[in-house]
This record gives structure tokens, C-alpha cells and sequence, in this order.
């Protein structure tokens, strides 16, 4: 039945599942665009990051629409009833979105370092890689699933999303709100300290190595605990589903 959900994934949403593959070329794309038909004054690296955060799209539209063609009671109510039931076709869901990021990064990863073969071929040393950004993003993308996974499931595709875009914009302006109600405190904090030493040390390599192997595994664990409470929500989401 797994194999079933794949190839119902494929026939619904293989645009989205093909694009990671090719994603990798839009930097590509973003540098002709702006230099040679636009002309416009812009940094060649610049253009290229424009193109990562371009290229992320189709796992984001994929995210976006998890659960749109899904969301109806009867065919929840069907699910349960398979082989593997709601917990294997929601495996195959987040196996798939996982997949596409990962692909994705690997698409950004290999074209740019076809970039920074031609650009040392013609004498240019000096390309800075854009790999870290794709996978950086890659991971934020998951932490962003994470949470919005469950509460799409939970509620819905259009209430889901609601709820999750609300929340999100509520924590927003809490932190804004916060920082505003203890400016004084917080600068007569930065007085006291010395703000560059404490930046040199936070942003020092070791430092940030570990922060990111650290946050990586958090991510993954993460995505895997969403994926344990999805399964916990399903029957209860199906409740609010259209017919």
C-alpha cells in the first residue's frame, strides 16, 4: 500500500516532485535575467542567493498543498481502513516532502559547484559557495513543517494554514513588542558587555560548528515528533473535514 500512496503522490503533485530535481539551475537563471536582460547593477553572489531562496519553492507549494486533494472525511475515513492505514499514508507524506528537500539541496549544491568550476576556469578565484545557504534553508524549512504540519492535519488545509500563518504573526509581534517594552534594558545590558568580543566568540567556527550540528539533529528529531503527533491528530482532524 506504501508503494500505492507514492504513486498517488506522483499522479497528484509531480510537478512539484520533478522541479527539486532541475531547482538547482535558477541561480543560473537569476544571473541571465538580471545581467543580461534587465541590466540591472546588481552583485553577481546576490543574484545567485535569490535564486536559492527561488529555488525553494516547490517544496514550499508541496508543503503548502499536503493535504488539499486529502482533505475530505470520507477519503479519511477510508485511509484508516488500508492496509497501513492513516499512520502509513501520512509516513509517505512527510517521506516525500523530506525527499523533495533533500533533493533540492543536493540540485543547488551540484550547480553550484558547476558555477565555481566555470568561474575558476575563467579566472575568477574568489566565487563565494552558496551550498550553506541551500542547506540552511533546507533545515529551516523542516523546523517549519515541524509545527505547521500537525496543525494543517489537525484543522484542515484552509483553517490549518489560518491558525498556523495567525500564530506565526503573533509571535512576531511578540517578540517586537517585547524588545520595544525593554529597550532601556536591553541597551544598558549591550553597555556592559562588550558586544564585539561577545560576536567574535559566538561566530567563531567552533562555535558555529556546533550550533549547527546541534540545531540539525534538534530538526530532525523535530520533524519526526510532528510526524508521531500528525498521527495522534488524524482521526480528530478528519472530524472538520468537508465531505
Amino acid at each position: 500500500m506504501i508503494t500505492g500512496w507514492i504513486y498517488k503522490e506522483w499522479k497528484q503533485h509531480k510537478v512539484f516532485m520533478i522541479l527539486p530535481f532541475v531547482c538547482g539551475i535558477i541561480p543560473f537563471i537569476c544571473i541571465f535575467l538580471f545581467k543580461n536582460v534587465w541590466h540591472v547593477s546588481i552583485d553577481v553572489d546576490l543574484c545567485r542567493i535569490i535564486g536559492v531562496v527561488l529555488a525553494i519553492c516547490p517544496t514550499l507549494a508541496y508543503g503548502d498543498y499536503l493535504m488539499v486533494s486529502d482533505d475530505s472525511k470520507l477519503w479519511a475515513y477510508f485511509v484508516t481502513t488500508t492496509s497501513e492505514g492513516y499512520r502509513g499514508f501520512l509516513r509517505v507524506k512527510y517521506e516525500v516532502l523530506f525527499a523533495m528537500i533533500a533533493v533540492q539541496t543536493s540540485s543547488i549544491g551540484l550547480f553550484d559547484e558547476l558555477y565555481i568550476n566555470i568561474a575558476a576556469d575563467r579566472g575568477m578565484n574568489d566565487v563565494t559557495s552558496i551550498s550553506g545557504l541551500a542547506v540552511a534553508l533546507a533545515f529551516l524549512s523542516l523546523f517549519f513543517y515541524a509545527f505547521g504540519l500537525p496543525v494543517i492535519i489537525r484543522f484542515g488545509q484552509k483553517k490549518g494554514s489560518l491558525i498556523f500563518l495567525i500564530a506565526y504573526i503573533i509571535f512576531i509581534i511578540t517578540i517586537v513588542v517585547v524588545l520595544f517594552i525593554n529597550v532601556d534594558f536591553i541597551v544598558n545590558v549591550l553597555d556592559d558587555i562588550n558586544i564585539l568580543e561577545l560576536i567574535k566568540k559566538l561566530f567563531s567556527n567552533e562555535v558555529m560548528a556546533f550550533i549547527t550540528s546541534v540545531s540539525n539533529i534538534l530538526v530532525l528529531f523535530a520533524y519526526y515528533v510532528s510526524y508521531r503527533i500528525s498521527c495522534r491528530l488524524y482521526l480528530k482532524g478528519a472530524e472538520n473535514y468537508g465531505q
